[in-house]
């Protein structure tokens, strides 16, 4: 009976992890869609509220970082099993 038990914890805690592990994915994703969405001051402290100059800001600044935070690599690589 202390197997079962044991595999049954073990088993909720996995599926907290994935659950948690999931709200972080969608946190960082829509931070990616709000990023591109919001003005940003330049460095002569004039506010930059245009969308497209916006858009290419964030893409040559913290777009690849925050893209690689939720790329799904266990769900590409062969093998794996993700969470």
């Amino acid at each position: 009976a202390g197997f079962h038990r044991l595999s049954d914890t073990h088993s909720d805690q996995r599926e907290i992890l994935t659950i948690i592990s999931f709200c972080i994915e969608i946190f960082f994703a829509v931070d990616i869609l709000v990023r591109f969405n919001t003005a940003v001051y330049l460095q002569q402290g004039k506010l930059m509220t245009d969308r497209m100059a916006i858009a290419k800001t964030y893409l040559r600044g913290w777009f690849f970082v925050d893209f690689i935070s939720v790329f799904p690599f266990k769900a590409r690589s062969p093998g794996t099993v993700a969470l």
